[in-house]
């Protein structure tokens, strides 16, 4: 094609109910826009898709506007060898035309700020969950808010408010699937009785039905409901639960005399709650037929476990499926940042009814406070997450699920929770509002006697007395040296700089051996290994860094890495993300909040880069430090951090610590001997690990794609569906 990028206009005849269209995607913003031409309407669905040779991901799916002749979305697209694809599903067949146009940042805010505008013009639930969200972005960061909030990345919960993104076509269970499903459920070893506990006040009774029908077909058949009414003024409502529970006598019904709000409902209906585990569930909301088999499943699996939860996606006012949310394995700092576990979440009953049950004055996050009282009884170890969606969240005005802005009460529950969790486990530190509704920012505490930290750097910097002040090294409260590694005369340029501790190498020397003999030289608790070209954009970073060090089992804290202009080149790594190690998010904006909010809370990740690393001096030389024989140049922080987690340890980004990279040319800081996942490939062979290794890391859903770094869905996901496990499945 000989179109260039910057503005690709093409027409096509669509022959078949798929048109497709495809354009090499450079970093950037871009509008693609359909046309069904003068006289006709756009019509079905619009799927905009990345994808190459080696496969696809879906970005976003869109349904049409049949009342538009033309309509378009706007949207940030990341680099790589990709093509993007747009295939429209349409009801008849039609000649459209499409156009792909770069845009610069301030048009792609205007076209942007011109979408959510009509969403606020028109009535009922879209235009609320619009003003709710722009509020919430006002009140968290004035305007600078309003403009995250408008240009919002699909993935991002606000990204809802421009564009009515749909799932894909769900995968669902034929009539024969069904059938397996049902007979493996009763040759279950370990067939746990289950209590689904559902509070209700004056419900829509038409969804209440649906939600009540969604646990009736449900395979695994051993379960009862266990429903409250918390003094519903609809007098229907009573007569319609007593005419229900007799047509099922497994639905167990209790009528409050007095309304004591959500916390005081779930309490009555856990009183009637007899299994073994407790399902919570919301009475307007649906499970998958399979949910509570894929429960048993995991039970048999993992027979520790005592909390269990899924992924979620949400149902829009037409019962559309939208956001699913492809959770991580368990994090323990996620979890800190965002109720991860919410839906569908099991309890196992006896340590709900140890931990107390639901607290009353935590209504709107009930379940995000039993949650962390239970997590102090079990501890992490109890926690095991199924990776699929077995929970739908339905969408309703005023609900969380369309904006957690919606009940603001919600979050300040969910705040006084998380700092009495960190009371109750003695963690030194402060729960603060996050950077979006709905997150929340821990900041933790140096110890009094702030530890001796010593910074590594591999080379010196060009002009000491630039990187000591850009670096801003009096702001740390303790102890504080550094050592860098130079080879024969340029010693004595090092030696002249004050605080300065020169470690003589031979040229020969990789990354990692200098690294290690630096960390043998130093003398401090902690270690920062530092490339010397970076520079921090907070100035009290190694004090925060260090304290995240001190969380329980935390070995190793990374620096998010971005350029000169704003965009990120490295918030941890992904293993198996472009073929061996990727870091995902490359060029997203910094202020991004990423997949869900992911990017912009602390987390755990498999691995992060020596380029910003702060370790404990001790346990790095107990691991013999950075494998310099196999990994000399490339891949020994990658290395290191995997053999910390085989030992229980955990590595964390954090997510508010930012280094500049003021070069910011990947082939010239190649040559430099770092490795910018997904500019060039390491070259060691000792890095391409073995498939099964590389679809295992535990922070990277197996339904998003390891071909692209948006943390997209992946068309073909690396696990199979609960009725494909079973006997006779595919």
């Amino acid at each position: 094609m000989s179109s260039t990028p910057e503005q690709a206009k093409v027409e096509a005849a669509a022959e078949t109910e798929a048109l497709v269209f495809e354009q090499p995607a450079a970093a950037g913003w871009y509008r693609i826009a359909i046309d069904a031409g003068a006289g006709h309407k756009t019509r079905g669905e619009l799927g905009i898709r990345l994808g190459s040779a080696a496969g696809t991901a879906e970005l976003l799916r869109l349904r049409l506007d049949e009342s538009k002749q033309r309509q378009s979305v706007v949207l940030w697209v990341i680099p790589g060898d990709w093509r993007l694809q747009c295939v429209l599903d349409a009801h008849r067949k039609r000649r459209y035309r499409f156009s792909i146009t770069r845009l610069p940042r301030w048009r792609a805010l205007l076209e942007r700020s011109w979408h959510v505008l009509g969403q606020l013009i028109k009535k009922g639930a879209a235009r609320n969950e619009t003003l709710g969200g722009l509020a919430a972005g006002w009140r968290y960061r004035g305007l600078r808010g309003l403009v995250d909030v408008v240009m919002a990345e699909p993935g991002s919960p606000h990204f809802q408010m421009a564009y009515r993104a749909l799932m894909p076509p769900p995968d669902e269970p034929e009539r024969q699937d069904i059938a397996r499903l049902k007979a493996a459920g009763e040759v279950f070893a370990r067939r746990p009785f289950f209590s689904l506990l559902m509070p209700a006040y004056n419900p829509d009774l038409e969804l209440l039905e649906e939600a009540i029908v969604s646990i009736e077909q449900q395979t695994y058949r051993n379960w009862e409901l266990c429903i409250a009414d918390d003094a519903s003024t609809d007098p229907a409502v009573r007569r319609w639960l007593e005419a229900r529970a007799q047509r099922n006598p497994r639905i167990k019904v209790v009528y409050r005399e007095h309304n004591g709000h959500i916390s005081a409902a779930s309490n009555s209906a856990l009183a009637l709650c007899q299994g073994e585990y407790v399902v919570l569930l919301d009475q307007d909301d649906l499970l998958p037929c399979y949910a509570l088999h894929a429960v048993v499943d995991c039970l048999n699996a993992h027979p520790e476990a005592r909390l269990i939860y899924s992924d979620e996606d949400k149902l829009d006012d037409e019962g559309n499926r939208y956001g699913a949310y492809h959770k991580p394995d368990w994090n323990p700092e996620l979890i800190l940042g965002q109720n991860m576990f919410s839906h569908l979440g099991v309890f196992e009953r006896q340590l709900v009814l140890a931990a107390g049950g639901f607290r009353e004055g935590y209504e709107g996050s009930q379940d995000y406070d039993l949650l962390l009282r239970c997590l102090r009884l079990a501890g992490h170890g109890a926690v095991r997450h199924i990776p699929h969606v077995l929970y739908h969240w339905r969408a309703l005005p005023g609900s969380t699920a369309r904006a957690m802005s919606a009940k603001s009460y919600a979050a300040d529950s969910a705040q006084r929770a998380l700092q009495d969790y960190l009371d109750a486990c003695g963690y030194p530190g402060e729960m603060q509002p996050g950077p979006f509704p709905g997150g929340y920012r821990f900041q933790p505490s140096l110890p009094a006697a702030a530890p001796s930290l010593a910074i590594l750097l591999p080379s010196p910097p060009r002009d000491w007395a630039t990187w000591r002040r850009e670096s801003e090294l009096d702001a740390y409260p303790g102890q504080l040296s550094v050592l860098v590694a130079e080879v024969g005369p340029a010693q004595e340029a090092s030696a002249a700089a004050s605080d300065v501790r020169v470690v003589a190498i031979e040229a020969s020397c990789g990354l990692a051996e200098r690294f290690n003999r630096l960390a043998q030289a130093a003398e401090s608790e902690l270690i920062l290994c530092l490339d010397p070209i970076l520079r921090p954009q907070q100035r009290d970073w190694l004090g925060r860094l260090a304290a995240l060090l001190y969380c329980d089992d935390v070995a190793a804290v990374g620096a998010r890495i971005h350029d000169a202009n704003k965009r990120l080149l490295h918030a941890g790594y992904v293993l198996g993300l472009f073929g061996s190690v990727g870091s995902p998010y490359e060029t997203y904006p910094t202020e991004s909040h990423g997949y869900f909010g992911q990017l912009a809370l602390l987390r755990a990740a498999s691995a992060v880069s020596a380029a910003g690393m702060l370790l404990r001096r001790k346990r790095f030389l107990a691991l013999h430090g950075f494998d310099s024989v196999q990994y000399a140049q490339h891949g020994f922080d990658i290395d290191l951090c995997q053999r910390l987690a085989e030992q229980g340890y955990r590595v964390l980004v954090a997510p508010d610590i930012d280094l500049l990279d003021p070069v910011c040319d990947s082939r010239q800081r190649a040559r430099q001997g770092w490795y910018w996942p997904g500019t060039n490939a390491p070259d060691s062979a000792a890095m391409q690990a073995t498939t099964d290794d590389l679809q295992a890391d535990p922070y990277y859903s197996p339904h998003l794609t390891l071909l692209h770094g948006a943390l997209l869905r992946d068309p073909k996901p690396r696990i199979a569906m609960p009725w494909h496990t079973v006997q006779g499945g595919a």
